[in-house]
């Protein structure tokens, strides 16, 4: 898929510009300026032009896929080939040219930064990724994944790696961690060992609420990293690490050797908020009030030792963080209304809205970003530090003071571990590495430390205090650490890499523009610096594109690439992480988000028992093993012929999904909403969920059916759309949905596109 596609379904709070067939033809935002975009014969997104004149422009092969990126870095320019993404779908893991029948993803190249190659079982389940950095590196960086015959992953092999000095009986260049993983009796998540043989035991058992929720997890009192071999292994003895949930699945307490902390929530509020943090082992509370429009207003502990407040303007800016008592950062900023932009001596953007300069204490830094508005150098008065970058915008390559800083990371997005590049006896191999370990999601090892992240995903206690919006009280001394949720914080910089851009804890806000979606339903939206539109005690941002609300006990995970570890992940984050997903389209795309000219008309239209039929037949989300998993949405939501007559209760599969879906966590099948499978004709698991706009397009599109009770060939027709043929026609499906797309959400209610009985 395209990286810019996901610019171009969504209601923006920006201005737009359509031809005559309703296709946008350019955007405006005032934090990013104005971007503009052609289409080829069949519809799709051929170029963008950004308002630094930058063009980026998408090669499609003969079935609709994305084979190739290129980027000008002046859009009438020549093209800058050392910027170009190459994607490839018939590499069999052999480099061989044997065609991949299922299409799959095989490869993808980033030239001067990495090309990973993936491989699959036969049922689509990856067993291996590779990370080729270049460099003339021996043995290239390798993860390999095994499973049982219910697609439960069993085993995973980190990258290989050495050491310049080997002890005994240790592998120079290919020494690797290997993680095994038990279930119990209903599929869930229950051991993890590290090593060969029996192993070492990481986690020794699990238990889980009705909900799938973690309720306890038992592991070693200490878990360490031996100096010599850099693996990690359990010492002392059994602790049970153990949360509590309300009857919301609101997290409210979590406990483990040496640590409790309770969470409160308004007993009057309907909200949802925090508003205490208790830690009984050193009675410390944190108290929290919000403001109307639900951003933090308030924090500060019972005790003295601090408080903070904080002002916002109309659109969501923080423009102070005041100190309201005992030691703690406070900070005042000016900001342009116009543009949402800092202000003031120092500042300065570029016309895509990223910041390129800004003043420290210490001095004035400089920052340099490539087409994809990806930060690729940034200068401070000690340091100058470059990345390189991989697919999804994933930092592969740091270069500080002479030394590359290489990060492998999952198939799921998670980073598995950092490495410096060494050199003995000629040959150069990743060396010193900095492995992190999860268990179904959670990280339990950062490094050489045992962790136990917060609600939010922030070490707990690792850097002394965290105040709200990231800082903190002691000193950072670990580059690339996980200090405020899930983000890696560079030391030298004092910023937070998040995947898509950089945050920036001093001022409370990203530097640059959100490249994810606004909605005009959703005001806070409109401001694309805000960190968790304000709310940064229940909301975090995993990818620094889309705000998350924190519903369960350890952080989700890149939204664009679900890790497909085990059935239990899938239980706790996918599933969870998909409803949520549903819901905000509903919002986005429900009649009630229509352009004003649609609704009335789309409120009435009622829905055929033959629709009904369609709705509980077409619409399936499938687990990637096995069809017999799937359910439908009707299934999921309980609709009935009695509880959904009329388009106008749409929004009511929104709010049902997120309540019925937890009834299907921890049942021995696999009915859970995972992918579609005939949607994108992939079967690699997290793909066809990878962004707003496929989710979208699907339930629009089995809304037609719900409306006319039509198959998709007499769909085509209504809808004057050749080349439909059958349910698995992906590219059938592109296209009927692209046309609704362009039709329903921007104004043209054609009464014959609407009316089923015509």
């Amino acid at each position: 898929m395209s990286e810019f596609l996901s610019d171009l379904p969504q209601l923006e709070a920006g201005f737009c510009g359509f031809a005559v067939g309703r296709v946008r033809l350019s955007t405006a935002h005032p934090e990013t300026g104005t971007t503009t975009f052609t289409y080829d014969a069949q519809g799709r997104v051929s170029t963008k032009v950004d308002a630094k004149n930058q063009k980026v422009e998408n090669v499609y092969d003969a079935y609709g896929r994305v084979t190739m990126v290129k980027r000008y870095p002046v859009s009438t320019g020549a093209e800058d080939v050392n910027q170009r993404t190459t994607n490839t779908y018939d590499y069999d893991g052999s480099n061989s040219s044997t065609r991949n029948l299922w299409g799959r993803l095989a490869a993808v190249t980033v030239p001067n930064s990495v090309t990973e190659h993936y491989s699959y079982t036969s049922a689509g389940l990856l067993t291996s990724k590779a990370s080729d950095f270049g460099g003339g590196i021996y043995m290239v960086p390798t993860v390999d994944y095994s499973y049982d015959t219910e697609g439960r992953m069993t085993q995973m092999v980190y990258p290989q790696y050495g050491h310049l000095v080997p002890p005994s009986s240790y592998a120079m260049y290919s020494q690797r961690l290997t993680l095994n993983y038990s279930y119990d009796s209903v599929g869930q998540l229950q051991g993890m060992t590290a090593g060969s043989g029996s192993g070492t035991n990481l986690v020794t058992s699990a238990t889980y609420n009705a909900a799938g929720q973690l309720l306890s997890l038992n592991r070693p009192n200490s878990v360490t990293v031996d100096t010599a071999t850099e693996l990690p292994s359990g010492s002392g003895g059994l602790s049970a690490e153990t949360f509590q949930y309300n009857g919301r699945n609101q997290l409210t307490r979590q406990t483990f050797l040496y640590s409790d902390i309770e969470y409160r929530f308004s007993a009057t509020a309907n909200d949802g908020r925090l508003t205490q943090k208790k830690n009984w082992i050193s009675t410390e509370e944190e108290n929290y009030t919000y403001d109307s429009l639900g951003r933090l207003a308030t924090a500060y502990t019972t005790g003295p030792e601090w408080g903070l407040s904080w002002v916002y303007d109309g659109f969501g800016n923080r423009l102070q963080q005041n100190v309201t008592k005992g030691t703690a950062p406070s900070t005042v900023q000016t900001v342009n209304a116009a543009t949402n932009r800092l202000n003031g001596a120092g500042f300065a953007y570029d016309s895509n809205g990223n910041m390129t300069d800004w003043s420290t204490p210490s001095g004035s830094v400089t920052a340099s970003y490539d087409i994809d508005n990806r930060m690729t150098q940034i200068t401070t008065p000690s340091v100058s530090e470059t990345y390189k970058y991989g697919p999804g915008n994933l930092r592969v390559k740091k270069y500080q003071g002479g030394t590359w800083t290489y990060t492998v990371y999952g198939q799921g997005g998670e980073v598995l571990g950092t490495y410096t590049l060494c050199t003995a006896a000629g040959t150069s191999f990743l060396c010193d590495a900095r492995l992190r370990v999860y268990f179904g999601g959670r990280p339990i090892l950062n490094g050489w430390t045992g962790v136990k992240p917060d609600r939010l995903g922030s070490p707990d206690g690792t850097h002394g205090r965290v105040y709200p919006y990231g800082e903190v009280s002691g000193s950072v001394s670990v580059d690339q650490d996980e200090t405020f949720t899930t983000y890696k914080r560079d030391v030298s910089t004092g910023l937070d890499y998040a995947q898509n851009r950089y945050y920036a804890a001093a001022w409370g806000r990203f530097t640059g523009a959100d490249p994810g979606p606004s909605a005009i339903t959703n005001p806070d939206s409109w401001n694309r610096y805000t960190y968790s539109w304000g709310d940064p005690i229940n909301m975090n941002d995993p990818n620094g594109r889309l705000p998350i609300w924190i519903g369960i006990p350890y952080p989700i995970l890149d939204p664009t690439a679900v890790p497909a570890l085990t059935e239990v992940m899938m239980n706790y984050i996918s599933l969870e992480r998909t409803t949520n997903n549903l819901r905000n389209i509903a919002r986005t795309y429900g009649i009630d988000k229509l352009a004003p000219t649609c609704v009335s008309a789309f409120k009435d239209i009622e829905v055929t028992s033959a629709g009904l039929a369609a709705l509980n037949i077409k619409t399936k989300y499938y687990n990637i093993e096995a069809d017999e998993g799937a359910i439908s949405i009707q299934e999921a939501t309980g609709l009935t012929v009695e509880g959904f007559t009329t388009l106008s209760e749409y929004t009511e599969i929104a709010d049902g999904l997120e309540l019925r879906a937890f009834s299907f966590v921890g049942q021995t099948t696999n009915a859970v909403f995972i992918a579609h499978r005939f949607w994108d004709n992939e079967n690699q698991y997290g793909q066809s969920l990878s962004t707003l706009l496929k989710q979208g397009k699907t339930l629009i599109h089995e809304l037609l059916h719900l409306i006319t009770g039509l198959d998709d060939v007499p769909l085509a027709k209504r809808l004057r759309i050749s080349g439909a043929q059958d349910l698995k026609d992906t590219e059938a499906h592109k296209a009927i949905a692209s046309e609704l797309i362009k039709n329903y959400l921007t104004g043209d209610c054609d009464p014959f596109f609407l009316d089923p009985k015509q």
